[in-house]
């Protein structure tokens, strides 16, 4: 793993997919396989500084925190299980941004150097928006990657409703591949397209 870090030059973008094909090979003729995928609030134990860190209002614990939202990938079978991805999010930035500039609105810019220094920041705020990324959007992206990669071809997917989008389902679909997640309290395997096999439901 140390040589790997070194090899990827630091960046998790090259680490993951090195990461990937040495797990690959160990999960080659083990039986039919599934990627697990997940997300989590971490609670961050050095403070707020850290990346992607947050706060709000934790409903398992009952009071505000600090956490990081983290998005996860596991690929398992009867004999092993491996992480295969791991992304933290971003926080947003929205609200934040959106006080200041209210905050320090004026009536008029008299110097130019102020008047750019004011649009520079106006910009900013809808590029910050747009470069905000959902958890579920965070999830398909994982998908395709790992769909691009195609070091698992067998394994199929599963996951919870906290990550279940149409986008998601419909890129597994695509892929000829099954998802199983929950559907309010009900439990189903679907089809890729190309076959007429009923749905299970549990």
């Amino acid at each position: 793993m140390h040589e790997a870090v070194f090899e990827a030059g630091w960046e998790a973008g090259g680490l993951m997919p090195q990461h990937r094909a040495v797990v690959a090979r160990d999960h080659r003729g083990r039986g039919r396989e599934m990627i697990c995928l997940d997300w989590t609030l971490v609670h961050p134990a050095c403070g707020p500084k850290m990346y992607g860190v947050s706060k709000s209002y934790d409903y398992v614990e009952r009071h505000t925190t600090l956490f990081r939202t983290v998005v996860t990938a596991v690929v398992a079978n009867r004999q092993v299980i491996d992480g295969i991805e791991v992304r933290v999010q971003e926080p947003s930035l929205r609200e934040a941004e959106e006080a200041y500039l209210q905050t320090t609105v004026k009536e008029s810019y008299e110097q130019m150097e102020v008047a750019q220094t004011r649009l520079l920041e106006l910009l900013h705020h809808p590029q910050h928006r747009w470069a905000y990324t959902k958890r579920t959007e965070m999830v398909v992206g994982a998908v395709q990657q790992l769909e691009q990669e195609g070091q698992f071809p067998e394994a199929h997917y599963a996951f919870d409703t906290g990550v279940l989008t149409l986008e998601l389902a419909r890129l597994i679909e695509n892929k000829g591949k099954h998802w199983v997640s929950e559907l309010g309290r009900l439990a189903r395997l679907r089809p890729p397209p190309r076959r007429s096999v009923v749905a299970e439901q549990r």
